[in-house]
């Protein structure tokens, strides 16, 4: 009886997508389409911080710093990031009331603070604090809406 060998990932040679080079694949370690020179795995990102411009890796595609100290440099730079905590409060509850303490996605309903107000285009992305970037959300649906840009 012949039986004709299965051939795995491991055994044939695929491309970077990093570099483009071919490579083979290590058996121990999770499938990846990196080459080990690039030393980048499946989960790593090549990324460029938008502050000081160093390459990195990061394991998220969207992140767009190297640290925490070129986030909040980038970020102080941004338009309309400095904003006072009072005006922020202002602000804040010119929303809730806007909205009618009602989560704008579940319609959940509450006047005691348990209501968050999320930046529909994020500071990040060239967002804005202004009444027409924010909207209430209760934390579930809050929670879901950061997913989106994976964050925490």
């Amino acid at each position: 009886m012949n039986r004709k060998k299965l051939i795995s990932w491991y055994d044939t040679e695929h491309l970077c997508d990093s570099c483009g080079r071919s490579f083979l694949p290590d058996r121990d370690k999770t499938i990846s389409t990196w080459c080990n020179d690039c030393r980048v795995g499946e989960y790593w990102y090549p990324r460029i911080c938008v502050n000081c411009g160093v390459e990195f890796l990061s394991r998220k595609r969207d992140t767009m710093y190297c640290s925490g100290k070129c986030n909040r440099q980038y970020r102080s730079k941004i338009k309309g990031w400095e904003f006072h905590e009072r005006q922020w409060e202002n602000l804040r509850e010119l929303v809730l009331e806007r909205d009618n303490y009602t989560c704008q996605e579940c319609h959940a309903f509450s006047m005691n603070g348990f209501l968050q107000v999320h930046h529909i285009k994020p500071l990040f992305r060239g967002g804005v604090n202004d009444e027409t970037n924010l909207v209430a959300l209760c934390p579930t649906c809050h929670k879901t809406a950061h997913r989106k840009y994976n964050f925490p």
